[in-house]
């Protein structure tokens, strides 16, 4: 799922669950219909809008839980070691002169994203993860 904050907008606490939240909730559901919103579990790294009173306790209440998140470094967050770095090495050379053109352009890319990468990434992410916790 792909969202892009209007210019008019900021990400923000109401942004996520008046306008991300429902669209989530609705991919989820039309790709996992034989599970319910409470069997998964989501992964925020810790900027504002993410841990606001309003988004978390939108998650306790759509959502099995919220993975606590180490404090911010972009070595835990797989979106920023992996999949924007991957995302600019597509579109570095591109030239993109409109809203509509980048959003299409990313959409594309995403698709090129095996679920072999996915694994591969939440398995290094893992691996990460058991490296902070064990050395405290």
């Amino acid at each position: 799922m792909i969202q892009c904050v209007p210019e008019e907008e900021t990400s923000n606490s109401e942004f996520i669950t008046k306008t991300l939240f429902p669209r989530l909730k609705d991919v989820v559901l039309l790709h996992r219909p034989a599970r319910s919103l409470k069997s998964f579990t989501l992964h925020w790294d810790n900027s504002r809008p993410h841990i606001s009173y309003q988004t978390r306790s939108e998650v306790e209440e759509s959502f099995r839980s919220s993975l606590k998140h180490p404090p911010y470094s972009p070595y835990f967050s797989p979106s920023d070691f992996f999949l924007f770095c991957y995302l600019e090495s597509l579109l570095i050379e591109k030239i993109i002169k409109k809203e509509h053109d980048l959003i299409e352009q990313i959409t594309n890319s995403f698709k090129t994203i095996t679920k072999d990468m996915k694994k591969s990434e939440f398995e290094k992410w893992k691996r990460k993860l058991q490296l902070v916790m064990e050395n405290g």
